[in-house]
């Protein structure tokens, strides 16, 4: 089933499957930030409810939108793999493209695949291989995946950077919600942020995940292999 489609569309199929009900298992948790203003509205006097919901919804985010893309990515690969000629080739431009992590990584482990999805990637790779298709090219980092990676760190940090002061400031009587440079900020803060990770990505010729790590303080940049 090889060549039906081009490495090119099979990680734009990717980027909107996989980190688009990525995004979405991230989204919908934080929709509970509804819930939470008129939380805020009958326990203003007990600023920890708030500032416990904030986190909560924060984690609830991060757990749903791991699992969405754990059980969506071993999906996109069976599709990519059976409809492209190289599969090392596809793999590679999904690395730089954000989309999936190398092989090998510890965070690749948490992809959850059944006996019989392991089986049949093996398979679909150890076919690509007969074909003489396994091969590795050199491939920069795409525009399109470092900025809808760089965009989801920025969604990712909001909550924390932003949600989370201000349920603080909240607790100690300072209601911000309601101003309008706290929805600026609130607005503001991933567009920035992504646009730092993009620009340093970009700038370095690396993906949107190491363009994050370098942006690190050095004592919370742990090098590629450190273990």
């Amino acid at each position: 089933m090889g060549g039906k489609i081009s490495i090119e569309r099979a990680i734009l199929v990717g980027m909107v499957w996989v980190n688009g009900t990525a995004l979405l298992g991230f989204g919908l948790p934080l929709a509970g930030f509804g819930a939470i203003g008129a939380l805020m509205e009958t326990q203003a006097d007990d600023g920890w409810i708030v500032l416990g919901a904030l986190i909560l919804a924060f984690v609830l985010a991060l757990l749903c939108s791991w699992v969405a893309w754990s059980s969506q990515i071993t999906r996109w690969r069976l599709w990519a793999y059976r409809r492209v000629d190289d599969v090392q080739a596809l793999k590679t431009a999904a690395v730089t493209a954000s989309l999936i992590w190398p092989d090998g990584h510890f965070l690749e482990k948490t992809e959850f695949r059944s006996p019989h999805q392991a089986a049949e990637l093996q398979r679909l790779e150890r076919a690509a291989s007969a074909r003489g298709a396994m091969k590795r090219p050199e491939q920069r980092p795409t525009r399109l995946g470092t900025a809808g990676k760089a965009l989801f760190f920025g969604l990712v940090l909001t909550p924390i950077s932003v949600l989370a002061p201000m349920g603080f400031l909240s607790f100690l009587g300072i209601d911000l919600s309601g101003s309008w440079i706290f929805l600026t900020i609130l607005a503001a803060f991933p567009l920035v942020v992504a646009g730092l990770i993009y620009g340093r990505a970009r700038r370095d010729g690396v993906s949107a995940d190491e363009g994050f790590r370098r942006m690190l303080p050095r004592a919370l940049r742990a090098e590629p292999g450190d273990r």
